[in-house]
């Protein structure tokens, strides 16, 4: 093996050695942002099921609430018809 082979065999192994380190540092890179990635999308559904989980008894209320209300509209609107009939029967007399 002559000097210049011997150079360009050594060169290239180093270069394939700085290249296998700039290759660990991406794939570790690439490793921290995904776990990063996975942890936020926890987060935001854990936030997203924990506001859930507070503020359903509120929803509930709120949903007691609405069916009250359409009950009494309900009641207000047999009681129109209840004055229908009343006047039918004031009228047969």
């Amino acid at each position: 093996m002559t000097p210049e082979e011997r150079k360009m065999l050594v060169d290239t192994y180093e270069l394939s050695q700085e290249n296998n380190v700039l290759l660990k540092k991406i794939r570790r890179g690439a490793l921290i942002s995904s776990s990063f990635r996975v942890l936020y999308i926890v987060i935001i559904l854990a936030i997203t099921f924990g506001s859930f989980y507070f503020i359903q008894p509120y929803i509930d209320q709120l949903k007691g609430v609405y069916g009250g209300v359409q009950d009494s509209v309900g009641k207000a609107q047999n009681v129109g018809s209840s004055l229908g009939n009343i006047t039918d029967l004031l009228n047969g007399l």
